[in-house]
C-alpha cells in the first residue's frame, strides 16, 4: 500500500477535475415534457392551413364580394362550398332574390373575427 501526500491528492484532484470526460455524450440534451408525434404535428399544420383558407374566403366576401364564376371561386370550389355549406358566405340578397357574388354572413364576419384571435390566425 502505498502512501501519498496530502499536497499530491489534492494536485491530481484539481487535475482530473477539470479534465474533460473521456466519452462525450452522444446524444443532444433533451427538453423534459410532453413531445407532439408526427402524426399530431401534421393534423395541426392541416387544421391551420384549412383555417386560413376559410378566413381567406370570408375575408374576401366580406370586403370585395366575389363572383361564382370568378377566380377565387374557380380556385377554392372547396373552401368556398364550406363555408356557403356552413353558412359563412352566402348570394341570397334578400329573402326572394339572389346574387352572383358571394358575401359574408354576420355569422361569416363573427367566425372570422373569432379565428383571427386565435393564436397564428389570419
Amino acid at each position: 500500500m502505498s502512501v501519498i501526500s496530502l499536497e499530491e491528492w489534492r494536485k491530481k484532484l484539481a487535475t482530473s477535475s477539470t479534465s474533460k470526460s473521456q466519452s462525450p455524450p452522444n446524444t443532444l440534451s433533451e427538453v423534459t415534457g410532453q413531445k407532439l408525434t408526427k402524426a399530431e404535428i401534421e393534423l395541426n399544420k392541416k387544421t391551420t392551413e384549412a383555417l386560413s383558407g376559410l378566413c381567406f374566403i370570408i375575408w374576401n366576401a366580406w370586403t370585395r364580394p366575389f363572383s361564382t364564376r370568378g377566380t377565387i371561386a374557380r380556385n377554392y370550389p372547396e373552401l368556398v362550398g364550406i363555408c356557403a355549406s356552413e353558412g359563412l358566405i352566402t348570394l341570397k340578397l334578400d329573402n326572394i332574390s339572389w346574387g352572383k357574388h358571394w358575401m359574408a354572413t354576420d355569422d361569416g364576419v363573427d367566425y372570422y373575427k373569432e379565428i383571427e384571435d386565435y393564436d397564428g390566425i389570419s
